[in-house]
């Protein structure tokens, strides 16, 4: 079936590469990407080789023109046309059969996906799984027959499972595997002992040492979980507490009540430019809200105006005082 999808795609791409799709094609072509989350995967997977191999697309000269002496038959010289045609065939082929060993070939070695400091990327998996990757992310992609396997490397990824029970999603995460079937889900890798699973659809089931025989019993939505050392604690959140945790999906970061320098730390993820507290007794101050995660401008401004705080700025910090 993968493959059927796959050569279909490549013809696709073939015809819009030529220029020569008429409005009813692309139509068609429209209706046959909304059909399947798997049809616009495999196009975008081989449309994206496709554009790097520009090695394919010498089969076809740019003025159009084709050289017969370098195609003809010793029996027959063909028309400029039936080359044309050996020459699309002949690229089909390659597009279905060569790119299909390349997306082959990253399927066993893994592919990676990364963020920068206040990035945020959406990955659409060729399995209908969709990852959100946030600030300074990093994660390694492995899909496989019997398993679908991501190494979550470093940062906070928000994960869509396409539903599958043959073959489970596991996330790697330091020493904590978190498992899932068909769920969504946020991971944060705070440190490789110091894992926060948010559940927000579905259930996971968690397991926090390799040396563990089998999962512990599953995360439901609305359950956050945290893995560290000392085992896994979890916690039954407000829908409210939810969207503040996953405001990062927007660009934002929301608080309730939360201590300054707990903020101060979460702003420093997603900013070159770090946020200092110059005085520990602003440590416990309570700050709320909504900002924008990389506008530091307008959170100091919101702080000096509300607090008993003042500001001193330099090109890589800005520090906290009390006045």
């Amino acid at each position: 079936m993968t493959d059927d999808i796959e050569a279909r795609a490549g013809r696709w791409i073939l015809k819009r590469d030529r220029d020569e799709i008429t409005a009813e094609e692309r139509a068609a072509f429209e209706s046959w990407l909304a059909a399947d989350s798997r049809h616009r995967a495999a196009f975008l997977r081989l449309n994206g080789a496709w554009q790097a191999s520009v090695g394919l697309t010498a089969w076809r000269p740019s003025d159009g023109s084709v050289e017969l002496d370098v195609l003809a038959s010793a029996a027959r010289r063909p028309t400029p046309r039936h080359l044309w045609t050996r020459v699309i065939a002949a690229a089909i082929l390659m597009a279905v059969t060569g790119i299909s060993s390349w997306v082959a070939w990253q399927r066993a070695s893994g592919t990676t996906y990364a963020t920068q400091v206040g990035g945020y990327q959406r990955i659409l998996l060729e399995d209908g799984s969709a990852l959100q990757l946030n600030t300074d992310s990093n994660v390694r992609v492995r899909l496989m027959k019997e398993r679908r396997v991501v190494r979550l490397v470093r940062g906070e990824v928000f994960f869509d499972i396409a539903h599958d029970a043959s073959r489970p999603f596991d996330v790697i995460a330091g020493r904590t595997i978190v498992r899932a079937v068909g769920t969504a889900f946020a991971v944060r890798l705070r440190d490789s002992r110091d894992v926060e699973v948010t559940v927000t659809q579905g259930r996971v089931a968690l397991r926090s040492d390799d040396d563990l025989p089998a999962f512990k019993a599953p995360v439901s939505a609305g359950e956050v979980a945290d893995a560290k050392p000392a085992g896994i604690a979890v916690t039954q959140v407000a829908g409210g507490e939810l969207t503040r945790r996953l405001a990062w999906q927007r660009g934002e970061l929301a608080f309730k009540k939360e201590r300054l320098a707990h903020i101060v730390a979460e702003f420093n993820r997603y900013n070159r430019r770090q946020l200092v507290i110059g005085d520990v007794s602003l440590d416990n101050l309570e700050v709320g809200g909504n900002f924008k995660a990389t506008d530091l401008d307008s959170f100091v401004a919101a702080v000096t105006h509300s607090l008993n705080v003042r500001a001193e700025e330099s090109q890589d910090t800005i520090r906290f005082w009390a006045r």
